[in-house]
């Protein structure tokens, strides 16, 4: 078998605590949520579950490896996910109040405002240095030399770790969406939430530059 049964499962319960816990992925998710509604949250869920997968594979290939030894390639990351946050929050201030995806027509619109957003937690996920560092220090604690190709088990885990924080991120997304589709009944509150998915935004450029 590829994977120990036994690390196996202790990955499952790990990862499903780890995903479990409020961090920069589901906070970016909520605001989408409350910002465009069911759907958005499950977009930015799918988006931030598709970065790790990216990832898992970076890590496979040794590329996490050479970006965590070299420290200006690292702080370069770091620098541009402040930029591409700040850029989300200046975006959400410029939005009307009343640009939520589930407002427009049901046609392509949507479904390109949804590929829009999940683009975005993609991206989100992947200018996070820390994802480098978790993935780097996390993965290897559960594969078995024993049991055949490090770089198979390596791949399988974070496809597991994707999947689970997915699962975990959707549901927080749909929930914290249909809240926000009430809130946003009111043109006032819908305009507030644009302003609270900017705070949202910038918190997270902030704790990037800061959180060392």
């Amino acid at each position: 078998m590829p994977l120990d049964p036994d690390l196996f499962l202790a990955f499952l319960v790990s990862a499903l605590l780890i995903s479990l816990v409020p961090g920069p992925d589901m906070v970016f998710v909520v605001a989408n949520g409350f910002r465009h509604g069911p759907r958005g949250g499950a977009a930015a869920a799918v988006g931030v579950s598709g970065g790790m997968l990216i990832h898992t594979a970076a890590a496979v290939a040794g590329l996490s490896a050479l970006i965590h030894s070299s420290a200006p390639a690292f702080d370069a990351i770091r620098w541009v996910g402040v930029g591409y946050l700040l850029w989300l929050a200046l975006s959400a201030l410029r939005g009307s109040g009343n640009d939520r995806i589930e407002d427009r027509a049901p046609s392509g619109g949507q479904d390109r405002s949804l590929l829009r957003v999940g683009r975005q937690g993609a991206v989100t996920n992947l200018l996070n240095p820390k994802v480098i560092l978790f993935f780097l220090a996390f993965l290897p604690q559960f594969v078995d030399r024993d049991q055949g190709s490090v770089g198979f088990q390596l791949l399988a885990l974070g496809i597991a770790f994707a999947a689970v924080g997915l699962v975990v991120d959707t549901a927080v997304g749909i929930a914290s969406g249909r809240l926000g589709r009430r809130l946003a009944a009111s043109a006032r509150f819908s305009r507030a939430l644009d302003r609270l998915a900017a705070v949202v935004f910038v918190g997270l450029a902030v704790r990037l530059v800061t959180d060392r």
